[in-house]
């Protein structure tokens, strides 16, 4: 009877100590409130829910505490399919392709806090867009290079963008430079 009652305490003790984990692994993941945030976090977040299912995987069927974890891997996937989605739509950008950069950007789940990020990144795509329309309605070169700088300013301040897609607005700025000179 002792040595039953011991292991019971025992397992008591590794539910104890796997639903305190949790607990700070959710306060972690409630402190992410945009997609920089989860880029710093994302790899402590995941290695702990990875850690959290092989521990919850010994001690064997605990339904509630399954749900409890599947809750807290659903938020990590919510992140990390916005900051995909982030990526992919800057690439596109980055790609040359404001329509497919906004396209990626409308089709995006995004959590609450990251929508800022979105925003700006979408903000950076339109003042593109704005300075080929015009440019190509009225020829308005100033106008155009006005618009580039602008988005071009908005991406430097993104730390989330890569610098391909500084490099891409650039190049349409040089362009829009050399049509200058030709004119």
């Amino acid at each position: 009877e002792l040595e039953a009652a011991m292991v019971e305490v025992r397992g008591m003790q590794k539910r104890t100590e796997w639903q305190a984990k949790l607990t700070t692994a959710n306060a972690k993941l409630g402190s992410v409130l945009s997609l920089a945030a989860w880029q710093a976090a994302a790899a402590d977040l995941t290695s702990t829910g990875e850690s959290l299912q092989q521990s919850l995987a010994v001690l064997g069927s605990e339904p509630q505490l399954a749900a409890d974890l599947d809750v807290f891997t659903k938020g990590c996937s919510k992140w990390s399919s916005a900051k995909a989605g982030l990526d992919k739509a800057a690439q596109a950008l980055a790609d040359g392709s404001v329509t497919a950069c906004l396209r990626e950007i409308s089709g995006t789940l995004v959590p609450g806090g990251a929508r800022a990020e979105f925003d700006e990144l979408k903000l950076v795509a339109e003042k593109c867009r704005a300075a080929f329309e015009v440019l190509e309605q009225q020829l308005d070169v100033a106008a155009a290079k006005s618009q580039l700088g602008a988005a071009r300013e908005l991406a430097n301040r993104m730390s989330l963008l890569p610098p391909t897609v500084a490099r891409r607005i650039d190049n349409w700025q040089a362009g829009i430079n050399n049509l200058e000179r030709q004119a």
